[in-house]
């Protein structure tokens, strides 16, 4: 049975985020990021003024980051509770419009946040978004990232290759 539906000016691609609050987080093609209540009551929107296909993600400090396509894509970091931007990071295109970030964000326990590109980069970020390091590889980078147990960073490409990353401790 549905217990709610919330509707949205364009397609739904990526999966929602649920914070410890039971807030239901999510981006959609009409270029809007949205936080909804359990019961589904709207509870903010902001307009990222392009499209959002991936997952979004939360920080340990209910910082949502949304991933955006387009001419000028970025990755938002917005304020959980409010939707109100704290800063973005842009990325190149890749080939066309309909390029940009396809892959949802990561944070570790630090409060650094990892992504790839479709412009073939991944990305590591400082928790008040400055490029940390960035590593070029073969082709896009759509693939969500994933950390290990042992710390060690996880992601594909299209090139066909899984890469692995580790601090330089």
């Amino acid at each position: 049975k549905v217990l709610w539906r919330i509707r949205t000016g364009g397609d739904n691609d990526g999966a929602p985020a649920v914070g410890d609050d039971g807030t239901i987080y999510f981006g959609s093609d009409d270029g809007k990021i949205r936080a909804v209540a359990p019961g589904g009551r709207l509870r903010w929107e902001t307009s990222v003024k392009t499209q959002v296909r991936a997952p979004v993600s939360i920080g340990h400090d209910g910082t949502v980051f949304a991933s955006t396509y387009g001419s000028k894509p970025y990755l938002a970091a917005l304020d959980g509770a409010t939707g109100t931007e704290k800063w973005r990071f842009h990325i190149e295109p890749g080939a066309g419009d309909l390029y940009g970030i396809q892959s949802g964000a990561l944070v570790d326990s630090e409060g650094y946040v990892y992504f790839g590109g479709r412009d073939g980069y991944v990305y590591c970020l400082s928790p008040e978004g400055k490029l940390i390091w960035r590593y070029k590889t073969g082709d896009q980078v759509d693939a969500g990232p994933v950390i290990g147990p042992d710390g060690t960073l996880y992601i594909g490409s299209d090139d066909m290759l899984l890469y692995a990353f580790t601090s330089a401790d």
